[in-house]
């Protein structure tokens, strides 16, 4: 009896896993852009490497074609000399190989753009990640099941043979075959060693010293072999030196041996079996790379989008980028070589002009917040960036790093120098911008004009790298001098005493004339200090975000003109700060578009997860709802927000007079999200943008109690959004919890609203004789 429960349970959940799968698989099927990713070294992993790479594609072709999942299906193998994807036509799979990247990375940073994703995968970490950038719309499936499901679909031969080159199958090669096995068990060793001495932290001094000993020993022993074999094999780079035929022959008679061989693959095996399939399949007549834009099948449009390696920023920046592309710098060219190219540019020129920012913290659009939507910095020669753009949090430091490159290479500045800050990497490339990344003192001259730029770093750290500048007409650093522009909000001095020393070493016409910094957000201004004898000079801080903790960008950027044959003539412009607690008035061209009673207002808190509130013109709020957008689907998400929300007002019973109908006509934003801003201004074809800062309507707002905290700002705005919905919502009273980025849009509407004329209540805020804000029941 008991044998029997057990049997019946067994066959319960195997049956309830086969449910499962099957209901993932419908999933996929059922989406438009569903697809099931597969990690071809975890499924051969679990099968203990008895099915090759060639045996799991073929399997995989047959089972996709079973579930009716044509043109769905990647297949994501690590290594391969080059990033690159394939179609198999006959298989109907994309297959992607990872190149230096890993195939986790591939996965994790790709499955997010989907409607719904299968991951197959036994990896922990890959399914953590996938989750995060998926939520509810990936399903993870167990490559043990997957491999079940596999050999139910399995029936018949391979679908198509791919072409193999040419084989020297006869030719003696036993010589190689006893180096590479060598080889391949030396590195096997090596990075066993290398993970033991990784793990075994609390591992005792002597252990240690074995470990790294034994590391040492096989590092020597590889480099005693001279060339690898390995290497020669598998480098694409290789071929220039090497004929690539011979290349082929030895990858192939590398396959062929270890068919024969009895003991366990290793990683060296799977870096050559990679790349032999890599290259079989990118000569193969059965695999496709490229394929028209029109194809709206998700793993070719994969494998188009990867081999094109990315989007340009043009596309994804909209008009606004093609209007500044004509001032951008040399597309391809580095701001590097540019210095180093520089000749006789400014030989005419009287005049170097700098755009100056610091500390943005990945806030950088809201640096043109002058009351457009624009995102381009006004034009000038060189665009300097004193540090701290990434985000002011432990927990979001890498956040942005890409947008950052984005927003530079959207710049006009033909040189663009960003000096690292405490927040920021120490190591980082901006390949779409190619601006100049400093982490180490240097100098540099431009139009006659020297810099000296130190990037944020200990003394000792500074002081070992040799090159602190010794003279300079212009000291940039990200950490102000001590006691000048350094007082915070604790009313301490934060300076650096040693870049003062440095400064002061620089005696007579060696020192600057001009010393840039930021790093403390409160100290922002320019004074005039003597750190010499008897030289003069101006310190300017330019940090760009709100005092304490950043949460956005407070103040402009600063415009410094510079006489290239006199370096004492400076004319600097944009230190004003620019909210002074009053309603600043709306830009002409926000206010005067399509004057007509039935206008609608629409306020967005910028972000994948947004906020979004519509307003009528006798100030009624009409609906608030937060949105979750893809990425990759911002344009039409957002298209159908704005058209289904007009086409609600028209028909519904709303006060409103026939003659004109429903429509967005005024779009306010608060955020610096440059796709998704250039999705909304692309929602709406004659809708005027304007754009407020968080710091603005919150003054207005909020009292100064409130506004002591980032946190305190964000309960009270969720209390006053509950009065607003009371007092002008059409929809009753709010129930429930409010929603942050809801209840922030709910308020940027309404404080726009008011400076349109649309609400006229005086005090804005209804609130308690102690001050507290009056909450409906």
């Amino acid at each position: 009896h008991r044998k029997m429960l057990i049997g019946r349970w067994v066959l319960f959940l195997f049956a309830t896993q086969y449910k499962d799968v099957q209901n993932a698989i419908q999933k996929v099927k059922n989406a438009n852009d569903g697809t099931v990713w597969i990690d071809v070294e975890n499924v051969r992993g679990k099968s203990g490497f008895e099915m090759d790479h060639q045996e799991v594609l073929n399997k995989t072709g047959r089972w996709t074609k079973h579930h009716g999942l044509e043109g769905k299906v990647i297949a994501v193998v690590d290594h391969g000399s080059e990033n690159t994807a394939v179609y198999l036509d006959d298989l109907d799979i994309a297959v992607t190989f990872s190149g230096r990247e890993k195939a986790d990375d591939v996965i994790a940073n790709a499955v997010g753009r989907f409607d719904a994703s299968i991951v197959v995968t036994a990896d922990g970490g890959l399914r953590s990640r996938c989750t995060r950038a998926g939520g509810k719309s990936v399903i993870n499936i167990d490559p043990v099941r997957f491999i079940d499901d596999l050999e139910a679909t399995d029936e018949g031969d391979l679908p198509c043979e791919m072409e193999n080159t040419e084989q020297n199958s006869h030719r003696t090669t036993s010589d190689m075959e006893r180096k590479m096995e060598e080889e391949i068990k030396i590195r096997a060793q090596l990075l066993d060693a290398e993970i033991q001495l990784g793990k075994k932290k609390k591992a005792t001094n002597k252990r240690k010293k074995k470990l790294q000993a034994k590391i040492t020993r096989l590092r020597a022993r590889l480099a005693s072999r001279g060339k690898s074999l390995l290497h020669e094999m598998t480098d694409i780079s290789m071929s220039e030196t090497n004929d690539p035929r011979e290349q082929e022959q030895l990858l192939s008679r590398w396959q062929e041996l270890r068919q024969k061989v009895s003991r366990r693959e290793q990683t060296g095996d799977r870096i050559i079996l990679a790349e032999w399939l890599r290259r079989q399949l990118v000569t193969s007549s059965a695999a496709t790379t490229e394929f028209a834009e029109a194809d709206a099948s998700p793993a070719r449009a994969f494998v188009r989008h990867l081999n094109q390696n990315a989007l340009s920023v043009s596309q994804q920046t909209g008009a606004e980028n093609k209007a500044s592309s004509s001032l951008s710098s040399q597309p391809g060219v580095s701001t590097l070589d540019l210095l180093s190219q520089q000749k006789e540019e400014f030989s005419n020129q009287d005049e170097l002009q700098l755009t100056v920012v610091s500390d943005t913290h990945g806030f950088e659009c809201q640096l043109t917040n002058d009351g457009t939507a624009s995102t381009v910095l006004p034009e000038a020669d060189v665009l300097l960036h004193l540090g701290d753009f990434t985000m002011d949090s432990y927990k979001t430091k890498t956040r942005g790093l890409e947008s950052f490159d984005q927003w530079l290479a959207m710049q006009p500045h033909k040189y663009k120098i960003v000096v690292r800050g405490n927040h920021d990497p120490l190591k980082h490339d901006f390949p779409l911008s190619k601006a100049w990344y400093i982490t180490e003192p240097c100098t540099a001259t431009i139009a006659n004009v020297t810099f000296g730029f130190v990037p944020y770093g200990s003394p000792r750290r500074l002081t070992a790298s040799g090159k602190l500048p010794k003279e300079c007409d212009v000291f940039a650093s990200h950490v102000p001098p001590f006691k000048v522009l350094d007082r915070t909000l604790t009313k301490e001095n934060a300076g650096s005493s040693f870049l003062t020393k440095v400064v002061r070493s620089m005696k007579g016409k060696a020192t600057p004339r001009l010393w840039l910094c930021g790093h403390i957000h409160e100290a922002r201004g320019k004074t005039e200090y003597k750190f010499g004898d008897s030289v003069m000079t101006t310190v300017v801080n330019a940090a760009n975000a709100n005092s304490g903790r950043a949460t956005s960008v407070l103040h402009g950027p600063i415009t410094i003109c510079m006489n290239t044959t006199d370096s004492t003539a400076i004319d600097i412009e944009g230190l004003e700060k620019r909210h002074q607690g009053q309603l600043e008035p709306i830009p002409s061209n926000f206010q005067d578009v399509q004057q007509h009673e039935n206008e609608l207002l629409l306020a967005v808190d910028l972000g994948l997860k947004s906020g979004v509130a519509l307003y009528n013109k006798q100030g009624q709020l009409l609906r608030y709802e937060q949105h979750l957008f893809n990425k990759d689907k911002l344009d039409k998400e957002i298209r159908a927000i704005v058209q289904g929300w007009e086409s609600d007002m028209r028909e519904s019973e709303a006060v409103g007079s026939e003659e004109e109908p429903w429509s967005v006509t005024k779009i306010a934003v608060e955020g610096g999200d440059v796709a998704i801003l250039n999705a909304w201004e692309s929602a709406t074809n004659d809708a005027s943008i304007t754009r407020i800062s968080p710091e603005e309507w919150r003054f207005h707002l909020l009292s100064e109690k409130e506004r002591i905290s980032g946190a305190t700002s964000k309960a009270a705005a969720r209390l006053i959004a509950r009065q607003v919905v009371c007092d002008f919502g059409i929809m009753g009273n709010h129930q429930g919890k409010f929603k942050t980025d809801v209840a922030e849009a709910v308020l940027l509407g309404f404080y726009v609203c008011k400076k349109l004329g649309w609400i006229s209540r005086d005090p804005i805020v209804r609130r308690y004789t102690n001050g507290n804000v009056v909450v409906p029941r």
